[in-house]
């Protein structure tokens, strides 16, 4: 992919200290590296695992989406992205983002209801019913759909490192301003 790589500013302040020129630059490059890892952490997923009852799934699938889906919540220091970065102009991929949101919230951040279940079985036994297992069910993504998580991540991922070269790029000539 073409841009500079891997961003680095060196971080000596937060937040209001900097120009806004900086904090964006700062916000696309934290988005970048969190996009990436996503991907990274997604490719591992497609190599390694072949269906959810392998003990990769669960740790590959959180990183996956607790990557994708930082830059899309606040944090300290780093505002979230513009809701437009969360615009694809692929249905396909709209909604994979959209669920992968989703998954986030009800699910890997928080265990909601409607997205984590508990199922009991019981049995009859001579002193009346007992519970003789308990599972607790979780929404997720089939393991043939990380493919297309893929591709939601090197969307976005090209649009973000345009938008960081050019940040950056912007923030160079706002520093050279500055110099005496």
């Amino acid at each position: 992919m073409a841009g500079r790589g891997s961003c680095c500013i060196f971080i000596k302040t937060m937040g209001n200290e900097l120009s806004p020129t900086e904090q964006k630059a700062r916000m696309f490059c934290i988005a970048v590296s969190d996009i990436s890892a996503a991907r990274e952490a997604c490719d591992l997923l497609i190599k390694y695992v072949k269906d959810k009852s392998d003990s990769l799934y669960t740790p590959l699938l959180a990183a996956t989406i607790v990557y994708y889906a930082r830059p899309f919540t606040k944090n300290r220091g780093y505002e979230a992205l513009d809701v437009q970065w969360g615009k694809f102009q692929n249905k396909d991929l709209q909604e994979m983002h959209d669920y992968l949101l989703e998954l986030r919230h009800k699910v890997i951040a928080h265990s909601d209801a409607d997205g984590r279940r508990v199922h009991f079985t019981r049995e009859d036994t001579t002193i009346g019913k007992r519970i003789n297992s308990v599972m607790v069910v979780s929404d997720s993504l089939a393991v043939e759909h990380f493919q297309r998580v893929r591709e939601t991540c090197e969307d976005l991922l090209g649009r973000l490192q345009t938008a960081s070269d050019d940040a950056l790029d912007r923030l160079g000539l706002e520093e050279t301003r500055q110099k005496p």
